[in-house]
């Protein structure tokens, strides 16, 4: 004969609560309750669809970064909300039942990737992984590059307006022998 489950008495004392059900009593403290959050891992982080592995320094053609993660949580995964964010590009937070997120023609600088599963959408309290990387200029982009690239133009256009210069003073020089010749 199945039994039918039902709650009987609940009685509450300043650290515990007790109930009856189906003839046996229970008791649980409200502080010893603690809630289980999905935990996400980064599976795979792919640069210019290669893989990578513990590296977070790309050059600037290495701006195409792609992040597989997962979740879990055995009871209904399929469930499961993300929510993510790249500080340094997008600040505001996306939510998203993907389980991967592109990010094509990124800038140079510094970034963090940032990721979060929540299985009621509620995401105040769920715990974030991250992933923090950077993407460096080549050096011909650097200040110090163009600095340098500006000052030899400079010189070079500087000594092309002398070397003209120089030679139509000799030209005319020239022109002066001539005509003295001349005469």
């Amino acid at each position: 004969e199945d039994e039918i489950a039902f709650l009987n008495t609940v009685a509450q004392d300043s650290n515990n609560i007790y109930f009856v059900h189906n003839q046996t009593i229970f008791s649980y403290r409200p502080d010893s309750i603690f809630k289980i959050f999905p935990q996400v891992l980064i599976d795979k982080v792919l640069v210019n669809l290669a893989e990578v592995e513990s590296k977070n320094s790309f050059k600037q053609n290495e701006n195409n970064i792609e992040f597989f993660f997962s979740s879990s949580w055995l009871t209904d995964p399929s469930k499961l909300l993300y929510q993510y964010r790249m500080l340094g590009f997008d600040n505001e937070w996306r939510k998203t039942k993907d389980r991967f997120v592109a990010y094509p023609k990124l800038s140079p600088g510094k970034y963090e990737f940032q990721v979060r599963a929540s299985k009621n959408g509620y995401f105040d309290k769920e715990p974030l992984t991250n992933y923090e990387f950077e993407i460096k200029k080549y050096f011909y982009n650097r200040w110090w590059a163009k600095l340098t690239g500006l000052a030899i133009l400079v010189f070079v256009g500087w000594k092309l307006i002398k070397a003209r210069e120089l030679r139509r003073k000799e030209k005319l020089e020239l022109e002066k022998l001539n005509v003295e010749n001349q005469l």
